[in-house]
């Protein structure tokens, strides 16, 4: 009986422990899906906002979104350090904005990939899909719409 009893514990245990292991994954498997959609958005937003300070002159490097990341944290905290961005988000230095702006866009996804999650996600907030924003931007629609 008691090799019996110390049997089942170990089962319950065991079984305890893998559903909290399970939650625990969930848990954080959510919170990196929710951190990259906001990563996300808001290097598209630090693009924006270098494109309307430069003529529409697309960033060459990340020293170029310092200053519009400064602006995104005047506007909503400072949720982010400028490395956790770096560390999420990936963009694709050399894309010509005249070039996008041309993409046909009549799909339901984004007709280019010049901003993504380093992570291979898709996580984003409906309306703000980095690489949408980006082209309703040089369409002339104001992103996130």
């Amino acid at each position: 009986m008691r090799r019996r009893t110390i049997l089942l514990s170990a089962l319950a245990l065991a079984l305890a422990l893998s559903l909290g292991g399970g939650a625990l994954y969930l848990a954080r498997r959510t919170a990196n899906a929710i951190g990259d959609a906001y990563a996300g958005w808001w290097v598209a937003e630090m693009v924006i906002g270098h494109m309307e300070t430069h003529d529409g002159a697309w960033p060459r490097g990340w020293d170029d979104l310092r200053e519009p990341y400064e602006t995104c944290v005047r506007r909503s905290g400072q949720p982010w350090t400028f490395e956790q961005l770096r560390s999420r988000v990936d963009v694709d230095w050399g894309a010509d904005p005249v070039q996008l702006a041309a993409s046909p866009g009549d799909g339901p996804g984004p007709p280019f990939r010049v901003i993504w999650l380093r992570s291979d996600g898709q996580a984003h907030w409906q309306g703000h899909e980095p690489n949408r924003m980006i082209y309703d931007y040089l369409r002339g629609r104001k992103p996130g719409r």
